[in-house]
């Protein structure tokens, strides 16, 4: 599923306050921070981005989907086309 999607469903869920889907996601935001994917520091700016991360990924593995982030291949894209206008290959 788009990633965007299962971040607005993720936002939807947290703000319904439901207790288990905030327990998975405060499981999996915990586990991102250990592994630093997400930075511990600056939590008090970015904590509740953080946490709709860790509820998207929470979202995606209920409803058994993978998490599909299609901007990736544009950005990728788009680093090329600014290498090859400063020449590098």
């Amino acid at each position: 599923m788009n990633l965007f999607m299962l971040l607005q469903r993720a936002r939807e869920r947290l703000e319904k306050g439901s207790p288990e889907f905030n327990d998975s996601a405060d499981t999996i935001l915990a586990i991102l921070r250990s592994q630093e994917v997400v930075p511990y520091k600056r939590r008090s700016v970015n904590g509740e981005l953080h946490k709709m991360v860790a509820g998207a990924i929470v979202e995606a593995y209920d409803r058994d989907t993978t998490i599909d982030v299609a901007l990736v291949t544009k950005a990728l894209s788009l680093l090329r086309l600014q290498h090859k206008d400063r020449g590098v290959p």
